[in-house]
């Protein structure tokens, strides 16, 4: 009968035997460890991972953990029973232990630290044992931001100023991005990918769009499972602009010499102002007709301030003449404005009127 029940313990526990580790077989000499808390990398153990308990090198006895931050976890390990030679661990021998645990995508397995509150660290002390375990997997992506601070520069309202920030992961684990934001409204934030292999790096896109003229700071930050630095922050600084443009205004749009005699020359002058808020320049003025003449072909102009030319009609011959005179700038509304130009040559004593 004894070894007709031993048989039944030795097939229950080859049935549920699972996991990562391959510990003993039953040998009908049970002894608890009851783990109250453990830990990996300063979070609580999650399901599916597995604790092992060793004599030296031999495990003698192991448990799935079945939910996330689970405690108070009873783990029956085995001792040896010499009667049917079967292997477990030895009375009064150190307990060790071992983690399978999953840390960042990566299955590892890691030696654990134990605290006991209850046995003094060896099998079979007393009824049953009770243990904190804490263990460190060394794997983390460490983070790593350039530039450090980013500068967008001066920019006009209704322009942009685009910049990059490379993230680099400088650890031994999968970087995970889960979000780049940044308070201001007027930093866009491109697309990026958000899983960083070890030793690798991807490149996101910025864009500054000031919408009024002031100062810009701020942080673009970066969250990820960098365990040391969760978020990233990235200064930043802009300066948005009055957009500076030239605004061309000429008076008159038309000129009408009339009728002028042959030979002589008549003049007129027409005014070209800049009622914008940054310098005008005329690069040139040309005319179609070569009666017509201007006393002065390119200048500048201040914001806010106008300038006089002269223009000279000087007939060959008694005939009507037409002409325009094309005024090619720097302005934001007319960069090519063009003058009507008419008026007749006349020969004799009278003035005859224009037909």
């Amino acid at each position: 009968m004894k070894k007709i029940a031993f048989f039944l313990v030795f097939i229950n526990a080859l049935i549920f035997a699972q996991g990562h580790f391959t510990p003993v077989n039953s040998t009908g000499l049970p002894y608890h460890i009851i783990v109250s808390n453990a830990t990996v990398d300063g979070r609580q153990i999650r399901a599916g991972e597995e604790i092992a308990f060793f004599d030296d090198t031999l495990c003698v006895g192991s448990t799935v953990v079945s939910q996330n931050g689970m405690t108070n976890i009873d783990v029956v390990v085995w001792q040896k029973n010499d009667a049917y030679g079967l292997p477990g661990f030895t009375v009064g021998d150190s307990i060790k232990v071992k983690i399978w645990v999953q840390s960042y995508g990566i299955w590892k397995e890691v030696k654990a630290n134990l605290t006991f509150t209850l046995g003094n660290g060896t099998f079979g002390n007393g009824i049953y044992s009770v243990v904190t375990l804490t263990a460190t997997t060394g794997l983390k992506p460490v983070i790593q931001v350039s530039p450090q601070t980013v500068e967008f520069g001066a920019v006009n309202i209704g322009q942009n100023s685009q910049k990059t920030v490379t993230i680099t992961n400088n650890g031994n684990a999968d970087l995970t991005i889960s979000q780049i934001v940044s308070a201001s409204g007027n930093i866009s934030i491109g697309g990026y990918n958000s899983l960083v292999a070890p030793n690798s790096s991807v490149t996101v896109n910025l864009t500054f769009s000031p919408s009024i003229a002031q100062p810009y700071t701020g942080n673009i930050n970066i969250s990820s499972d960098d365990p040391d630095s969760p978020v990233k922050s990235v200064p930043f600084t802009g300066q948005g602009l009055t957009v500076q443009n030239a605004i061309i205004e000429v008076t008159p749009v038309s000129l009408d010499f009339g009728n002028v005699p042959v030979g002589q020359i008549a003049t007129q002058t027409m005014i070209i102002k800049n009622n914008g808020n940054a310098t005008l320049t005329v690069s040139n003025i040309l005319s179609n007709n070569n009666t017509f003449t201007v006393s002065e072909k390119n200048f500048s102009i201040a914001a806010g301030r106008s300038k006089s030319i002269t223009v000279t009609f000087t007939p060959t011959n008694n005939v009507q003449q037409a002409g325009n005179l094309t005024i090619y700038n720097t302005s934001a509304n007319n960069s090519s404005l063009n003058v009507n130009l008419q008026g007749r040559g006349f020969t004799g004593y009278f003035n005859p009127v224009i037909p």
